[in-house]
């Protein structure tokens, strides 16, 4: 991918991705060929975005075979025996469940 075109929405999904990861950043941008400047950059910016979704938001996530569930801490709880994608899944949280 360009770096040109690295925009909000390529670093958000990475800080997801290295945050799930539970690696050290400075690991994480090491293993995926990604600057730490930027990482750390883009988690800064993305931390003063209200829309950014936070993983303690969740209180549990179970995955079975091609289905999932999530249960959000304020008790809303997401379910689906089909297999979703990442981007559709951010979308669905970033609708303010």
């Amino acid at each position: 991918m360009a770096r040109e075109s690295r925009g909000k929405e390529f670093w958000s999904g990475e800080l997801l991705k290295a945050e799930a990861s539970g690696l050290k950043l400075s690991k994480y941008a090491e293993l995926h060929d990604l600057g730490i400047h930027n990482l750390t950059y883009w988690r800064r910016k993305l931390s003063n975005d209200p829309k950014k979704i936070s993983s303690s938001q969740f209180s549990q996530v179970r995955v079975q075979s091609s289905c999932f569930k999530i249960t959000l801490s304020c008790g809303t709880v997401i379910e689906s025996d089909h297999a979703l994608g990442p981007i559709w899944i951010r979308s669905l949280l970033g609708q303010g469940l």
